[in-house]
């Protein structure tokens, strides 16, 4: 239940983000009643707010063009999150609603808050970045696109989709879209897409709500293992960084076993062999195997590399 400070709060940011609400779609938004709703817009219209109301079946609420939000609206500490969130933003995609929000806000300064938003990955660089703006862009023209993709085990696919939501998810950036391919909505790390074109295509995406943290959710469990690790003592501090108390399994003075889900990719065997030896793989068995061998092809790489910087010292002798 909003409290009624966080509900007029969230109402001038409905109306900041869309042109006209009505009094329904506000009624039904914070679950209150319409006669609420109109005492709220009559409170914020006591309080400045320049807002236009439109009697009849067209009728409805909207800001006056250009309206800013006078800081001593929202405490410092609120204002400057919001805007430490919108330069997080603004430094992967340039969106023309982000930059007007932000301008709304202008003269608060985000070093007021106790936040830092960078919401650049570690590895996103200039090419990411482009890619990310061409698939807002494609969002906002209503416009397919088509790139090659990369799958977790190499395979490249060419697929035609409507884009429907930019989504960060633990520092990774992704797609959410309708695949032309697949018949069906699919998900896409963005930094996998390679060769990304705007088509002339139009792309209507259906009028429903989407709870994006459901779809997600699910992504997570279909492609989850159930992986069980042995931690040494060396390395049982680090790895307990990383796992709540309910994965441990088990715990002593020489060893900690712990079960985790997560989808097997390249994270996941980058994430177990940097432990390197202070960490084993006891379940699934093909997962085991499967590290056994990098490690087997790491060492074939090292000492053929090794074997060659002889060769060529003895011959230069």
């Amino acid at each position: 239940m909003f409290l009624k400070i966080e509900r007029l709060i969230s109402i001038i940011f409905i109306l900041l983000r869309m042109k006209k609400v009505t009094a329904k779609y506000l009624s039904d938004t914070f679950g209150v009643s319409k006669r609420t709703i109109y005492r709220d817009i009559e409170t914020l219209e006591s309080a400045g707010i320049p807002i236009i109301s439109f009697q009849g079946m067209d009728g409805g609420f909207e800001l006056v063009e250009g309206y800013r939000i006078d800081k001593p609206f929202l405490s410092i500490k609120e204002a400057s999150t919001i805007v430490s969130v919108l330069n997080g933003i603004k430094k992967v995609v340039e969106d023309v609603d982000v930059e007007n929000l932000y301008k709304k806000l202008d003269g608060v300064c985000a070093e007021d808050s106790n936040f830092y938003f960078d919401m650049r990955s570690w590895a996103m660089n200039t090419e990411s970045k482009e890619k990310a703006n061409e698939i807002n862009k494609a969002i906002s023209i209503k416009r397919l696109i088509e790139f090659e993709y990369v799958n977790n085990y190499g395979e490249i696919s060419v697929r035609k989709v409507g884009p429907i939501k930019i989504v960060l998810k633990a520092s990774s950036w992704y797609l959410y879209a309708y695949c032309e391919l697949k018949k069906d909505y699919r998900i896409f790390k963005i930094s996998r897409i390679r060769d990304l074109r705007i088509l002339n295509e139009k792309f209507e995406k259906a009028d429903e709500e989407i709870d994006y943290a459901a779809i997600f959710d699910k992504w997570n469990n279909v492609r989850n293992t159930k992986i069980i690790l042995k931690f040494s003592k060396m390395s049982s501090s680090s790895a307990q960084d990383f796992f709540i108390s309910e994965k441990i399994l088990e715990k002593n003075d020489d060893y900690i076993i712990v079960e985790v889900n997560y989808p097997v990719d390249n994270w996941v065997y980058g994430f177990i062999t940097s432990f390197g030896e202070h960490v084993e793989v006891l379940e699934p068995e093909w997962l085991r195997e499967n590290i056994k061998n990098k490690i087997k092809k790491m060492l074939e790489v090292y000492q053929k590399n090794s074997a060659e910087k002889l060769n060529t010292e003895i011959a230069e002798k």
